[in-house]
């Protein structure tokens, strides 16, 4: 639609600094730091709790959000704690005798795929595992709560016309439903 615009796609799960970096648009999940940022809500994230049949075969499966406590858990960043729902509430698992933490997501699917332990990932990255058999749900009747996607931007007064055409094209693609 636009052949003059470029993208230059940054993909880090660290929160880049917009102004310093000369990003015009980031797409961040979960809460947003109060800021001088716009930020438009995209959609909710599905989630999940997963792990691959040789893991499950070696070390059991979780039949209660408790019994992860003696499991190997992946952990995305330095949460220390998994929010799971249980009738109704969120409850709040110890998760900080997780033996392997890492900042990217993709990095942590790589690792429940080989059979490294019980991670907590976006619904939308593991869609595939689940349905060729790769990686298992865990604890269904105790599902994490969705995160939410946000666009964010540094200024709504001088927003750039090419950015203006990727918020729209993200509305009309429907990232939102792509997520859930």
């Amino acid at each position: 639609r636009h052949p003059a615009v470029t993208v230059e796609c940054v993909i880090s799960d660290a929160q880049l600094d917009l102004i310093a970096e000369r990003i015009d648009l980031a797409l961040r999940t979960g809460q947003l730091a109060d800021s001088s940022f716009v930020s438009r809500r995209i959609g909710p994230v599905g989630r999940v709790l997963v792990a691959a049949p040789a893991y499950l075969a070696r070390e059991g499966w979780p039949q209660a959000p408790d019994e992860l406590v003696g499991h190997r858990l992946l952990m995305h960043g330095v949460l220390p704690q998994w929010p799971l729902q249980q009738a109704g509430d969120v409850i709040r698992v110890d998760a900080s005798h997780a033996r392997l933490r890492a900042n990217n997501l993709n990095t942590l699917r790589q690792l429940a795929v080989a059979g490294a332990g019980i991670a907590l990932l976006p619904r939308f990255m593991v869609r595939d595992a689940l349905a060729d058999g790769s990686l298992q749900r865990l604890l269904p009747d105790h599902p994490p709560p969705d995160n939410h996607y946000y666009a964010v931007y540094p200024s709504r007064s001088h927003r750039p016309a090419a950015l203006t055409a990727l918020l729209d094209f993200i509305d009309e693609y429907g990232l939102a439903a792509q997520l859930a």
